[in-house]
């Protein structure tokens, strides 16, 4: 042992799947996971000429408390064929110069120069790599297509399907399928499924949905309440071994970009014969599960069922008719709702379950694909109650699965190791907070901390403390939901985990291999949040671009969020974007870095920059070929 590191006399390797942070470090999941069960941490500058989602070999150079650690010694297997990237400088003779954000910290690669159409600055462009390069050269690059240009924003969503691999057209063997499904929903007498058309059932979704996946009925029992939760019955369409189920497999979730749905079922499916629409006839799975006057449980049945939904409520419709703004027949169906819904919220909160609620902020995008303003839409009860009924779903029909030992997939979360960065941020926040608090004590600082600036700032920073939710074959229960058993049902139209289940349950079907669905779904899930944050941070660029080209000297005022030996990252507070603000372009004054306080002051001026600190900052410049925006802190 030298200094907590454990130095292996006979060289250890390891092989797996490198997942690339865009500060330049690295996490390898290897394959052998029973040798090594966490990933592989691999530092700044040590990940060679992998990209991410390439399969490597690793060299293990240390075992420490978190885990192993290692430098990345050969690619194995390339994962994209092709790289996408923006000509930042262009000369005939010379050549090109590119920035490929998939290249990691230095992102430049160079391309020689062509005779015929040459290339202009600001092309969008297909690329393959010619030669890696070394410390002392930037790879080079053979450029195969021009996409368009940086300043045309319609083609953001493009480029993003292009360089994360999400696919748009469907194959010419599903779209053959389609052909042989039924334009109308027909209930056969002998079929065995309920109708349940007589149900009151309504969707309530977000403004822009197309697809309708659950639809809710309620009513009132003398022992307490049945609530319905009908999901629609992608199964019935989506037969396993068929080519649209391959399909379905190969996405294995739909994919949202600003404007754009990259959808895991062809549109017949998601928006027709599986979208719960109002009045008319749908297929469903539903559960009915008998609550008493507290919200507890006490029986549920599972039967595949017909339905005709009779309202399509929106968010914000439903919240104007339950604050009376709004007339509507289904008032008192909704306020029952809202009723169940806190009843099922206080059981969830007497077993440690914590409310994060977090209002979600949208950049509205016009027909241009231009950012226009950000709206935030309000986490109001209307959300609160279809998300409660959705859960107690989940929670139910897990533990159906493990009551009746039908193998699944499980929704896991597993326990932090610690909550180390929550408790220091409360505590810089003025809350008595121990060294590892309970789920109540974790709610209770939310409660304090509700409607006050240091409620979101508390909100994000636990959940950075958690790790990622993922699926398995092996249930481990899920810490942020403190459930013993979860998992996902109610979305089968875009998730293919949920038809899975589905099957499971009605005909007792599973795939050859449960832990090889659960890696690879867990694994699009994490492609398709990079592909939908890269279009998000674009859109967020044109944004202050455009803000940058009206006022040149705006000011806006921030809140500091984390402070760095090197700088510090800071939220403007007019709309939810987060900078970064390098020390060497502060003036350069020597800062002194206090990692205790988590602070820095300056040598001279003895200004101290305190995290949540208000400050005011402008925007340096706006750099949409490199993808930055550079800023600068005002005194």
């Amino acid at each position: 042992m030298l200094g907590g590191i454990t130095i292996n006399k006979k060289k250890e390797y390891a092989e797996g799947t490198v997942s690339l942070h865009p500060k330049g470090f690295a996490f390898v999941t290897a394959f052998n996971t029973g040798k090594y069960p966490l990933d592989i941490f691999i530092p700044f500058g040590k990940t060679g000429t992998a990209l991410d989602g390439d399969e490597v070999k690793v060299l293990i150079t240390a075992h420490r408390k978190k885990g192993p650690e290692g430098i990345i010694e050969k690619v194995t297997k390339r994962k994209h064929k092709h790289l996408y990237g923006t000509i930042v400088k262009a000369d005939k003779k010379e050549g090109y110069y590119l920035h490929i954000t998939a290249l990691g910290e230095e992102k430049l690669a160079f391309a020689h120069p062509v005779k015929k159409n040459p290339y202009k600055v600001g092309d969008r462009v297909k690329v393959t790599i010619e030669d890696w390069g070394d410390k002392k050269y930037l790879p080079t690059v053979f450029i195969k297509e021009v996409l368009g240009s940086i300043y045309d924003p319609q083609i953001d969503n493009q480029v993003a399907s292009l360089e994360y691999a999400i696919p748009d057209a469907f194959p010419k063997e599903v779209l053959k399928e389609l052909e042989s499904l039924p334009d109308l929903i027909e209930l056969d007498p002998s079929s065995g499924r309920e109708d349940c058309t007589h149900l009151l059932t309504m969707t309530i979704d977000p403004d822009t949905a197309k697809d309708f996946d659950d639809a809710i009925s309620v009513e009132r029992t003398k022992d307490g309440y049945l609530l319905g939760v009908h999901i629609a019955d992608v199964s019935h369409f989506v037969k396993q071994g068929s080519a649209l189920d391959a399909e379905a497999i190969r996405r294995a979730n739909s994919t949202y970009f600003p404007g754009k749905c990259y959808p895991m079922l062809p549109e017949k499916l998601s928006n027709d014969l599986c979208s719960l629409r109002p009045d008319e006839s749908r297929f469903t799975v539903s559960i009915f599960m008998n609550l008493s006057t507290d919200g507890e449980l006490t029986n549920y049945r599972i039967a595949k069922t017909m339905i005709r939904s009779r309202k399509r409520f929106t968010y914000k419709e439903a919240k104007r008719v339950l604050d009376k703004e709004e007339k509507s027949p289904y008032l008192k169906e909704l306020e029952l709702m809202v009723e169940v819904c806190q009843k099922l919220k206080q059981q969830r909160f007497a077993r440690g379950s914590v409310d994060l609620v977090l209002d979600e902020p949208v950049l509205i995008i016009n027909k241009k694909g231009e950012p226009v303003k950000f709206e935030i839409v309000e986490y109001d009860i209307t959300h609160q109650m279809v998300e409660e009924f959705m859960l107690k779903t989940n929670e139910v029909i897990a533990g159906h699965m493990l009551e009746k030992s039908i193998p699944c997939l499980f929704r896991i979360h597993e326990t932090p190791e610690n909550l180390s960065l929550f408790v220091e941020n409360a505590r810089r926040l003025g809350y008595q907070v121990p060294d590892k608090p309970t789920p109540e004590e974790v709610q209770a600082i939310f409660d304090e901390a509700k409607g006050t600036r240091a409620g979101k700032h508390l909100s994000i920073s636990y959940i950075r403390s958690m790790k990622i939710a993922s699926y398995s074959d092996d249930n481990v229960g899920h810490f942020g939901l403190c459930l013993d058993h979860y998992a996902h049902w109610t979305s089968p139209i875009r998730r293919y985990p949920d038809l899975v289940l589905h099957r499971a349950v009605f005909d007792n079907q599973l795939p050859k291999s449960l832990p090889e669905v659960a890696n690879l779904c867990s694994t699009k899930e994490r492609e398709s949040e990079k592909a939908e944050k890269s279009v998000k941070q674009m859109k967020k660029l044109r944004f202050l671009n455009k803000l940058f080209e009206k006022d040149p000297t705006k000011t806006y005022p921030a809140t500091i969020t984390s402070i760095k030996p090197f700088g510090f990252f800071f939220e403007i507070e007019e709309f939810p974007i987060e900078g970064f603000i390098h020390l060497r372009d502060h003036g350069g004054e020597y800062f002194h870095y206090n990692e205790q306080e988590q602070s820095l002051t300056g040598r001279n001026s003895k200004n101290q920059l305190l995290v949540y600190s208000p400050i005011a900052v402008q925007i340096r410049e706006a750099d949409l070929l490199l993808q930055e925006i550079s800023w600068k802190l005002l005194e």
